[in-house]
């Protein structure tokens, strides 16, 4: 599953983001490829359950006052880590967070945050390769 937001309404357009998915496009055959784009909550949540490799390619924003409001920016509202942390993901395998602040962290407490991707790796996925910018 592939979710591009190049753009996102009330966020800064990410452009980069439609040159990701063709490169995804030209290493992974069409049939075995899910493209979001846009990506809605709803859909994306329904396809969580089912995916084995998620790559999310978007704004993203860390809240260190309450780390649960945490989220991906989507077309239709936010991809809380609250929501995420709920869904099963028995086939996960890898997720990507091509996003702005998906493993921040706290410096002052570095080893209690809870960021985008550990809530990833919480809900199932066995790795995650996420952004501290």
């Amino acid at each position: 599953m592939v979710v591009i937001q190049p753009e996102t309404p009330g966020e800064k357009s990410l452009p980069g983001t439609i040159e990701e998915l063709q490169k995804i496009k030209a290493h992974v055959p069409n049939e075995n490829l899910v493209k979001l784009r846009p990506g809605s909550v709803n859909e994306v949540i329904s396809y969580l359950s089912t995916a084995s490799i998620a790559h999310f390619a978007c704004h993203g924003q860390q809240n260190i006052r309450d780390p649960l409001e945490s989220a991906l920016f989507l077309q239709d509202g936010h991809l809380k880590v609250s929501q995420i942390m709920q869904q099963s993901m028995p086939n996960a395998s890898l997720a990507f967070l091509s996003a702005c602040e998906t493993a921040m962290g706290d410096e002052n407490l570095p080893d209690e945050v809870i960021h985008i991707g550990s809530a990833l790796l919480f809900a199932g996925f066995r790795g995650v390769v996420a952004t501290m910018w």
